[in-house]
């Protein structure tokens, strides 16, 4: 037995109408978001939270690729060899001695003094491997 749809061929009211769904270019209220953007004042606050959402973005990413070699060189030493791995976890010891160097100039100067020696400790570790990468190349 078939049930007749009591709503078939009827129009739906004007009120029940449904809005799109926002697309890219709108957000939730349908406005555009260039035009929310373009009308809303840029203070100053705005622009320094900008350029240091930039800055943490570009040190997180710093971060994954210094962490990245470090962690990656003692599987890169079961493929290519100890020297390259070596090489490797060089590099990576290099960029975190420059990075955290960088970062102790500009933090309060409670933390300075830790990343000083954070940065001493990465140098020395850095010169020890260079110095057993090159004793291992000559021999």
């Amino acid at each position: 037995m078939m049930h007749d749809d009591p709503s078939a061929g009827k129009t739906a009211p004007k009120s029940s109408i449904v809005p799109a769904p926002p697309t890219d270019s709108t957000n939730l209220f349908g406005a555009s978001n260039e035009s929310v953007m373009r009308d809303a004042p840029v203070t100053k606050e705005d622009i320094h939270r900008r350029a240091v959402a930039v800055r943490d973005r570009s040190a997180t990413l710093k971060a994954m690729v210094i962490t990245s070699a470090i962690v990656i060189a003692p599987f890169l030493a079961l493929v290519f060899g100890l020297a390259f791995a070596m090489g490797v976890l060089a590099a990576g010891l290099a960029f975190t001695t420059i990075v955290t160097l960088s970062g102790a100039r500009r933090v309060n100067t409670g933390l300075r003094p830790k990343l000083y020696v954070a940065a001493a400790l990465n140098g020395v570790l850095f010169l020890v491997i260079v110095v057993v990468l090159l004793v291992k190349l000559s021999a």
